[in-house]
């Protein structure tokens, strides 16, 4: 004889939320592209791509900093998804890093950054985050593709590289800042990034940050003299040091 109770599938309890880590929302900023540049979904698959990739900026975070690094996908735990929805609504004890940017937009990436536990671990999480945030900048468009345009006219000057149009593409496509530094000013930061452009070559740019501004600017291309011949294209060995241009 059947019964109710015989009828009704056990439901399973909703995952309880995290108890440590911080989320970092990382906004796409498309808006000061050219107009001739199409905003197309690539861009967003090749900004996500350079940090979620086997080489990826998270997995060399990882091993460096000895944490645990989740960027928020449909494969996400639902565990991970409910602290995060819980941390939107400031209830629990994960909190979001910049919750000022998430006002601004709505379209972009979230990260979850907690000490990995299984090793012994003096990182700070804080320098984590900006670390993440300074790289996730760095793939800025509008920075990517003035640089870039400063390589081509430098190469129109110089003519020593035979880049084509053709190189142009993947250029862009290839583009991952291997190295960076920066320093603080009165009137902001200025960033030095040593970027692969693909097939070994690199180059070495400058760009700025307004003080309390969420504005980044292409700056500068480091150009140096070999053997009587100016270039802005360095190996991967070059050491990226200061410069103005």
């Amino acid at each position: 004889m059947n019964t109710d109770r015989s009828l009704v599938k056990k439901q399973k309890n909703p995952p309880k939320p995290l108890k440590d880590g911080t989320f970092l929302f990382l906004p796409y900023n498309f808006d000061n592209k050219s107009n001739s540049i199409p905003v197309l979904k690539a861009d967003k698959d090749k900004q996500r791509g350079r940090f979620i990739g086997r080489n990826g900026y998270i997995t060399s975070l990882e091993k460096q900093k000895s944490v645990c690094i989740n960027m928020i996908t449909p494969s996400t735990s639902e565990q991970i998804k409910r602290t995060l929805s819980d941390a939107k609504e400031q209830v629990g004890n994960v909190k979001i890093h910049n919750p000022k940017d998430i006002s601004k937009s709505d379209d972009g990436e979230w990260i979850l950054v907690r000490m990995d536990k299984t090793k012994t671990n003096t990182a700070n999480i804080e320098d984590v985050l900006d670390d993440l945030n300074d790289r996730w900048e760095s793939e800025r468009p509008e920075v990517i593709y003035s640089a870039i345009d400063a390589l081509y006219r430098k190469h129109n000057e110089h003519r020593i590289h035979r880049f084509t149009e053709e190189h142009r593409q993947k250029h862009i496509a290839s583009w991952k800042v291997t190295k960076y530094g920066e320093e603080e000013v009165a009137y902001g930061t200025n960033y030095f990034l040593k970027v692969s452009i693909g097939e070994g070559l690199f180059i070495h740019i400058r760009i700025h940050r307004h003080k309390n501004q969420d504005k980044y600017d292409f700056y500068a291309l480091h150009e140096v003299i070999r053997h009587n011949i100016a270039t802005s294209v360095f190996t991967e060995d070059d050491p990226l040091t200061y410069f103005n241009y």
